[in-house]
Parts: C-alpha cells; sequence; structure tokens
C-alpha cells in the first residue's frame, strides 16, 4: 500500500515537474497561464474548505485576478515592474471587495464577519503572491524555472534531512513532520542548487541566487505552515484531490506562494544590477 502511494506520488510529480518546466521554457506567456492556473485552483480548493459561506467567497477572489492580465498583456520591462505590480495589486484588492459587496447586496444577506476575513486571507496567501509571481515569470521565466528547481531540491533534502538527523520539532501544534534539521537541510541544498542556478540561468549572478535560495527555503516553510494552519483550522487533510499523491494544487505550490512575494520583491530591487 505505501509502495503504491509512493509510486503515485512520483509519477505525479514528474508529470507536474515537465509540466513546470514546458511552460517556462516556452516563454512568457506559458509561465502566465502556469501561474494563473495555479492561483485559481488554489483559490477554489481555499473556498472549498470553508464552511457554506465559502460560495460568496469563492467568485470574488477568483476574479480579483483578473487585472493580472493586464501585465501580460502590457509586456512591461524590468524596470516598470515595481510600480506595475502594486497598481494591479490595487485594482486586484478593490475589485474583490466591490465584488464581495456586489454580491453581498444581490444575495440579500448579512455582512458575514467570516465570510470577509476568508476572502481578505486568499488574497494575502494565494492571489497577491501569485501576482508576484507573474511578474518574475514576466522579468525572465528562466528566472521562474530556477525557483521552481530550488524549491524541488530544497524540499528533498529537507525531506530526507529530516528523517535522518530530525530531532527538533519545528512547529508541532501545525505540522508534526517538520524538523528544524530538515529546514537547515533544505538551506545547505539550496546553497548547492545556486551554484547550479548561476551556470544554467547566468540573468542573475551566484550571489543572487544564494540570497533567492535562502528566501525559498525560509519563507517557502512559512507558506507550507501557513496553508497546514488553515487546513487545520478547516479540519482538512488536503486542500483538494485532483493531484494523485499530492492533494490538491495548494498542496503542491504552498511553499511556491509563500516564498514568490519576498524573491519577487528581491529581483525588483536588483535585476536590473545584474
Amino acid at each position: 500500500m505505501a509502495d503504491t502511494e509512493l509510486r503515485r506520488r512520483l509519477i505525479t510529480g514528474v508529470c507536474i515537474g515537465a509540466v513546470i518546466i514546458g511552460a517556462t521554457l516556452s516563454g512568457i506567456i506559458g509561465s502566465y497561464i502556469l501561474v494563473l492556473v495555479i492561483i485559481v485552483m488554489s483559490s477554489i480548493e481555499f473556498f472549498r474548505m470553508q464552511a457554506e459561506e465559502h460560495q460568496l467567497g469563492m467568485w470574488p477572489s477568483i476574479f480579483s485576478i483578473t487585472p493580472a492580465l493586464s501585465v501580460s498583456i502590457a509586456m512591461i520591462n524590468a524596470d516598470q515592474l515595481p510600480l506595475t505590480l502594486w497598481r494591479e495589486m490595487l485594482v486586484a484588492i478593490i475589485g474583490a471587495f466591490g465584488l464581495y459587496v456586489i454580491l453581498q447586496l444581490i444575495s440579500g444577506k448579512k455582512f458575514n464577519a467570516k465570510s470577509f476575513s476568508r476572502l481578505c486571507l486568499a488574497l494575502l496567501l494565494i492571489i497577491l503572491p501569485g501576482m508576484f509571481a507573474i511578474c518574475i515569470g514576466l522579468m525572465s521565466p528562466r528566472l521562474l524555472l530556477g525557483m521552481f528547481i530550488m524549491l524541488w531540491s530544497s524540499d528533498v533534502f529537507a525531506y530526507f534531512g529530516g528523517k535522518a538527523f530530525g530531532r527538533h520539532k519545528l512547529m508541532p501544534s501545525v505540522s508534526p513532520k517538520k524538523t528544524w534539521e530538515g529546514v537547515f537541510s533544505g538551506l545547505i541544498m539550496a546553497s548547492v542548487a545556486a551554484w547550479g542556478m548561476s551556470y544554467l540561468f547566468p540573468e542573475i549572478a551566484l550571489r543572487h541566487w544564494i540570497v533567492i535560495g535562502m528566501l525559498v527555503v525560509i519563507f517557502g516553510t512559512i507558506g507550507d505552515l501557513m496553508q497546514s494552519a488553515v487546513k487545520r483550522a478547516a479540519g482538512v487533510k488536503d486542500s483538494g484531490n485532483i493531484l494523485p499523491g499530492h492533494g490538491g494544487f495548494w498542496d503542491r505550490f504552498d511553499s511556491f506562494l509563500g516564498c514568490a512575494p519576498w524573491v519577487g520583491a528581491y529581483l525588483m530591487l536588483f535585476y536590473e544590477q545584474t
């Protein structure tokens, strides 16, 4: 039984990796579509985990990503990214809250604080981080691919490092299996991967890849823990079941969404200087 589950997980992981590599190497449009799918599917799963109010919050959260279309259509230059990103995020927030109010009025229901707070949480954990990821792909799809490769390599070493040396729990009340030893193993591998990325994708220098590796591990882990906390509060094991052996889209890309804002912000500050 365990071997079957491991085989399913491995096959699904290989397929996901192939899609990500193909999408990012195909160019800006492929990268944009990839991130857009991640945002939409993760948003849907987020609200499906919630109680009866989820339907009211789902559509504003999905529609709120549509302003990001203007980012890809404009095909902006790297020096325009910071201003454009903040503008798009502001439009997304206003659009999401505006649609929320409209649906509340149409439904005739009273203001629901839980539904509103879930909409805010979806914006912070999924939609706005996704916009940063879109901007990384606009700078260079190869940077987005490098970020994924660093996530994969650090995840693998964090898993085996935690298995072999894990003694001190990172946050047992949220994720009992994560250990500090696993996180440090991931950091070590991220540094090694940074060296490889500097040769594969020389758009940025080694020192920047090392910083990105640290951001990926630290904030990817935080993103994973945040998602685990949301699932625990909702009383579910996985955010979905669309990916055999992996659960849902948000299960698979929670670390990616967790670190995307930090990596994106760092690249916006230093991308032109590399």
